[in-house]
């Protein structure tokens, strides 16, 4: 009689609903599904398996700073002298809003944005101090409202988007590392295989960039965030 009596629709519309779980996910718009809507932002140190990280040194870069737009899965990195300065992260963010510009408009010197918001999620980095923080306001112009959310310290799984971009990158940069492992070994510099990341006019970085954005992606059901990204901007 019990399980009868729960049951029935007048029980299960008068008895007091359950809390709201707080792990429930939230559910995404149209309006947040743009280009240039939401971005990640994150920093890789390229380490190697010893105490000495200046053995990782490629072509003068110690690291990457990551951009990732949200809506396409896109990443946007750039290598970088110096991990954790805001000025030289502000500097790439200023190039990736010329690549853009360019891309959607022809014009990297345009105001104009493919959004009229843009939220940046941000970890506690010295790179995304208010430094960067002032600099990527005022790259993006008084036409956009920026809002920029702090991600949880120590915890992947708020920014996970972003963490699948830094796992990609790292494995791309590996296996070509790998693959031009005789080539590089016989250069005549005391370097370990794993630093050749960047290459001569950034050749071998820019092949990564290629292959990460060009991998079919799982949350894009098997599409290529470049793909999705010229689609977007055709339309």
């Amino acid at each position: 009689v019990r399980a009868w009596h729960s049951a029935q629709r007048v029980n299960q519309l008068s008895r007091p609903a359950n809390a709201q779980s707080k792990s429930l996910a939230t559910v995404v718009n149209r309006s947040v599904l743009i280009p240039g809507r939401k971005f990640g932002c994150d920093s890789i140190v390229m380490q190697g398996s010893g105490a000495d990280d200046r053995k990782m040194l490629d072509q003068g870069f110690a690291g990457i700073v990551n951009y990732i737009d949200y809506a396409t899965r896109r990443s946007f990195p750039y290598p970088v002298r110096k991990v954790g300065d805001p000025k030289e992260a502000a500097r790439k963010f200023a190039e990736m809003c010329e690549f853009i510009r360019n891309d959607y408009y022809n014009d990297s010197e345009s105001d104009r944005w493919p959004s009229e918001k843009c939220t940046i999620i941000f970890d506690g980095g010295p790179e995304f101090a208010k430094s960067w923080r002032d600099s990527v306001e005022e790259e993006l112009g008084d036409d956009v409202d920026v809002t920029f959310q702090p991600a949880q310290a120590n915890n992947p799984n708020t920014n996970p988007v972003v963490e699948n971009s830094n796992k990609q990158i790292r494995n791309v940069l590996r296996r070509s590392a790998q693959a031009n492992r005789t080539t590089n070994q016989n250069d005549g510099k005391k370097k370990p295989w794993q630093s050749y990341w960047v290459g001569p006019q950034q050749i071998y970085f820019k092949q990564m960039i290629q292959a990460v954005n060009s991998r079919p992606d799982v949350s894009l059901r098997r599409t290529s965030p470049l793909v999705v990204w010229d689609a977007y901007r055709e339309n």
